[in-house]
């Protein structure tokens, strides 16, 4: 009988935490330039403990030993090129409603739906309410 009261107590605790770390708060503490040579963006995040995570986003690619940034909407502009990358990466399994993820931070910043890269940081804390 105790073995059995202690499974269950177990099982609540399970479930608590587990809903607890879906509702987790997050911030959007700063998206500054990468401090990887292979990434353009590194988005800080605080979490509702108190501890910090850096999220680096944004792809480089090296052309005769230098990085160079890939191009994004904000800095084409060319509203083809984004449906194209968006129809392209909504297949590959990115989740898009994290916002702590690299998918999500290029599709709502990078790929967002100004060609402001300032704007589209203000809608995304709008959308995550971060």
């Amino acid at each position: 009988m105790a073995d059995i009261l202690y499974k269950i107590k177990q099982i609540i605790f399970l479930e608590t935490y587990i809903k607890n770390m879906k509702t987790k708060k997050l911030k959007l503490k700063s998206v500054v330039k990468s401090h990887k040579p292979d990434k353009k963006w590194d988005a800080t995040f605080i979490y509702r403990d108190g501890h910090e995570k850096t999220i680096p986003f944004g792809a480089k690619k090296q052309v005769n030993g230098r990085w160079i940034d890939m191009s994004d909407y904000t800095k084409h502009k060319d509203k083809t090129r984004r449906a194209r990358y968006l129809a392209r990466h909504s297949g590959m399994g990115e989740d898009w409603s994290k916002p702590d993820t690299p998918g999500a931070l290029s599709k709502w910043i990078l790929w967002g739906p100004s060609t402001s890269f300032r704007k589209n940081v203000q809608t995304f804390k709008r959308r995550f309410n971060l």
